[in-house]
């Protein structure tokens, strides 16, 4: 069929062309291994790795198979039927870099706690409220005595 024999069916302006009452449809997503897949849909879901004699005449610009994942998704769609599914694709780095970044922002964090503590603790009603909570203290453990 050609595109505008489907589009007149989809509408139903040509009474002519085959309905179809049931499809299976097929959904393929090729990543790589280190990229978490999730979706909405677990209906029909497979991960399987890739074969190289296989998959070298399809892509042969992909070098190294041995790190892709072929994720595949089916369903029996019923007649007026339609499908929609969502993925969500996390990619996790973790190198040199990121471990360096990650340490200088901890390394900020903590020089702006430790400086905000020197401020506040130097404040006299702090050191007015420290001295008062020191003194309650200390008559408290001797009560208890």
């Amino acid at each position: 069929m050609d595109d505008e024999r489907i589009i007149a069916n989809i509408y139903g302006k040509n009474k002519d062309c085959v309905r179809i009452n049931e499809i299976k449809v097929h959904f393929l997503l090729m990543s790589l291994m280190s990229i978490d897949v999730n979706s909405d849909s677990n209906e029909g879901k497979g991960r399987r790795l890739l074969e190289k004699d296989i998959w070298n005449d399809y892509a042969p610009c992909v070098k190294d198979f041995d790190n892709v994942a072929a994720w595949h998704w089916t369903k029996k769609l019923e007649k007026n039927d339609g499908y929609k599914i969502n993925l969500m694709l996390r990619r996790h780095i973790c190198n040199w870099k990121t471990i360096v970044l990650y340490i200088l922002v901890l390394f900020v964090i903590d020089c702006f706690f430790n400086f905000s503590e020197t401020v506040i603790m130097s404040l006299p009603v702090v050191e007015n409220l420290l001295t008062h909570l020191k003194e309650a203290l200390v008559s408290l453990s001797l009560t208890l005595l």
